[in-house]
């Protein structure tokens, strides 16, 4: 994003919505996944998960967290 990072929106997101996020990042901070549930994010899938079906696992998680 060209204007903030991943965290920074998800702050931003979570000061007006509580809509689900899933966050996605291929990222190598071993610290991420952590700092993206600490701002927010329902869930956090490392972007080699997708292919596994692990987008369907954490979108069906997000929403179960949500409601």
């Amino acid at each position: 994003m060209p204007n903030m990072n991943g965290l920074s929106f998800i702050i931003e997101v979570r000061k007006q919505y509580k809509t689900p996020i899933v966050m996605c990042s291929g990222g190598e901070a071993s610290n991420l996944p952590q700092k993206a549930i600490d701002v927010g994010a329902n869930v956090f899938i490392d972007k080699l998960e997708i292919f596994d079906g692990g987008l369907e696992n954490a979108i069906s998680k997000a929403l179960s967290k949500c409601t």
